[in-house]
């Protein structure tokens, strides 16, 4: 059950109605819908802030929280602040969608620069070695994963020191160190 794993990691298991009252900032990861209700964000503070990171724009209900509110008004880009009746007010950030992906902030151009050029050269990797690898999951090579590495910091005109022979010979020993 995963509250328990939750409450061994130590985090503090509530039901949401409880836990609502004491947020400031509450994200979802159930993959559920309809998580956060209306009457849950009356319970969190002023202001709070709400995201999902769980199912898509369902876990927070969303068409409830906007036809409820007597006003919406952005913030800042993908940052709307919808305030109840009663004058509560509660930040629901990217539409309730996904932020890393609706607000388009979580994987910039360097980072899917990466991404792609690491499948490219993994995809070349088991075509030339085929005829050697089993049936199975490999890891990317650190070849791989470093000529990727030495190519985004050339990029960015980085240069860095090189390992002396005797750091390269430690790292790469078991025998040596703790």
């Amino acid at each position: 059950m995963r509250a328990l794993d939750a409450e061994l990691d130590g985090v503090r298991v509530l039901p949401v109605h409880r836990a609502a009252a004491e947020a400031d900032l509450v994200v979802t990861t159930t993959g559920n819908r309809d998580v956060v209700t209306v009457e849950h964000v009356r319970r969190m503070e002023d202001g709070a802030i709400l995201a999902s990171s769980g199912h898509f724009d369902l876990e927070i209900a969303v068409d409830d929280l906007t036809r409820t509110a007597v006003r919406r008004r952005f913030v800042r880009e993908n940052c709307a602040e919808h305030t109840l009746p009663e004058g509560h007010r509660v930040l629901l950030l990217a539409e309730g969608r996904l932020p890393g992906q609706a607000a388009a902030e979580a994987h910039p151009a360097e980072v899917v620069d990466m991404t792609f050029a690491t499948q490219a050269l993994a995809v070349r990797y088991l075509v030339e070695n085929a005829g050697e690898l089993d049936p199975a999951v490999h890891p990317v090579p650190k070849e791989i994963e470093d000529e990727v590495a030495r190519a985004e910091l050339a990029a960015y005109d980085v240069t860095t020191g090189e390992l002396t022979p005797r750091q390269r010979e430690y790292l790469a020993s078991w025998r040596i160190g703790t």
